[in-house]
């Protein structure tokens, strides 16, 4: 069986996760010998030596590692079923298949952060199919939207009703479970967005 890892994942990255993450005791083991050799050295070690243990000593051990639990999220995903669904954990969000990604994108806050430069938005994986628009003048929004419960009226139940959803047989193109689904996403991702800490449209697992 081949393994095909993305493009875009380094040498550093596709290494390490095929012979295995280096320890913290090695790593700690590693520095300690370079800063013994470069305070031996002195003057005159070696312009190598020394950018050898610059690196060395800015290497975060905890970066890679996340680096690494990214690119295998992507590959052990990639096989999964695209459809709408519900998705439990921030990993599920940025490895969402593209009927997902098109109504994660459909998320006021996160679609602004977006259109703000502050998110991914899953870089050249989506496409804007109505560049600007946010909330009820998109149209993912108000399919996901279409018949949801205001909470915010006490005084009675109300639900909200977009028009122009349906297709030309009166059908709409969410079910109604499936709606729901995207509605549970939609505070997940809420959830996500108040953390303030990975980007959750990002496949690589920048930060926000």
């Amino acid at each position: 069986m081949a393994i095909v890892f993305c493009l875009d994942d380094d040498a550093d990255l596709i290494r390490t996760s095929s012979h295995g993450m280096m320890s913290r005791e090695d790593l700690r083991f590693f520095r300690d010998r370079m800063d013994t050799a470069i305070r031996s050295a002195g003057a005159g070690a070696s312009e190598y030596l020394r950018s050898a243990y610059d690196n060395l000593a800015s290497f975060n051990l905890d970066r890679l590692r996340d680096r690494v639990e990214a690119m295998r999220d992507r590959f052990t995903k990639r096989w999964d079923e695209d459809r709408v669904c519900r998705l439990p954990s921030i990993s599920d969000f940025q490895n969402a298949k593209p009927s997902n990604r098109r109504y994660i994108m459909a998320i006021p806050r996160l679609r602004a952060l977006w259109q703000a430069g502050r998110s991914d938005g899953y870089g050249d994986l989506y496409h804007d199919e109505e560049p600007g628009a946010i909330g009820r003048n998109h149209t993912p929004y108000r399919e996901m939207m279409n018949g949801s419960y205001v909470e915010e009226n006490e005084d009675e139940d109300t639900f909200v009703t977009y028009l122009g959803v349906e297709d030309d047989e009166g059908e709409q193109p969410l079910t109604g479970a499936r709606r729901q689904d995207l509605r549970v996403n939609m505070r997940t991702m809420e959830e996500i967005l108040n953390r303030g800490t990975q980007d959750p449209t990002s496949v690589k697992r920048k930060t926000l």
